[in-house]
């Protein structure tokens, strides 16, 4: 009888030994990688639902739905100052959202130095591929006057149409609105607010490609904006655009900057 030294395996238990060293971390990896197919292949079907269904809300512009948006902005704004911008932002929020216009929008309040809050809303269209490089559509509001509180429900009542007749869109790009409660802040405080903005956007890696000023009145936003998006290093692009002041003729004149916006979002 052969007694076999139990410091040294058998040359079958030897290679059973090798061949589970290969196996199991092989298995491993394998396994990682049908854990992320299957993972991948889940966020692909959620994220083309979440597109067909936003696509099926896509609307294009219409003067009843414009004017639907402007008599709710304006009841909104007979408000006190404090009420009238957190209501206007809790309209946009409900517009934009998954059941009006099936964006995931975004709503924040910063809080700033001197104690005052800024409660602003952003929507997007996510890019498919470079979804770091931002196409910004700003849209500053919140003045004071009766007169300019009209002229900026009217062009919120643009934006909506516009963003309602983009949503569902395939981009490279990400194009997003920033609807900023800003106009009736002093310059020092309007800073602080971009700035706030800007440094979020750059710890999650983000670049502004294009930034689009539709702003009321004869701001510079882009200037104030430009230390704040860090605009000169980065190479952003300032482009200037007026949204419609009234229900007709809506139509044509969104096209317009639906087709830049959509052809900057493609990545040209």
């Amino acid at each position: 009888m052969t007694i076999l030294d139990s410091t040294e395996p058998p040359a079958r238990s030897g290679r059973f030994i090798r061949a589970a060293l290969v196996i199991f971390p092989l298995g491993t990896i394998l396994l990682g990688i049908a854990s992320f197919g299957i993972w991948s292949w889940k966020k692909d079907r959620v994220e083309d639902r979440n597109l067909r269904h936003a696509m099926a809300l896509r609307q294009e512009p219409a003067a009843a739905a414009w004017e639907r948006h402007f008599e709710v902005l304006q009841t909104v704004s007979r408000s006190g100052p404090g009420d009238r911008l957190a209501s206007t932002a809790s309209y946009l929020e409900s517009s934009l959202g998954a059941e009006g216009m099936g964006y995931a929008p975004l709503r924040f309040i910063m809080k700033l130095e001197d104690g005052l809050s800024v409660d602003g809303v952003l929507a997007e269209l996510t890019g498919a591929r470079r979804p770091r490089e931002i196409v910004l559509l700003l849209l500053p509001y919140g003045a004071e006057s009766a007169e300019e509180i009209e002229i900026e429900n009217r062009a919120l009542a643009s934006a909506l149409s516009l963003t309602h007749w983009l949503t569902g869109e395939p981009v490279v790009r990400t194009l997003r609105c920033a609807f900023l409660p800003l106009a009736a802040l002093d310059e020092t405080t309007r800073r602080e607010a971009l700035v706030r903005l800007g440094e979020d956007m750059r710890r999650r890696g983000e670049r502004v490609t294009h930034l689009i000023d539709a702003s009321i009145g004869d701001r510079d936003w882009p200037a104030e904006a430009a230390a704040a998006f860090d605009m000169a290093a980065r190479g952003t692009v300032s482009l200037r655009e007026v949204l419609p002041a009234q229900a007709e003729p809506l139509l044509p004149e969104l096209t317009v900057l639906r087709s830049k916006l959509l052809e900057l979002g493609a990545g040209g």
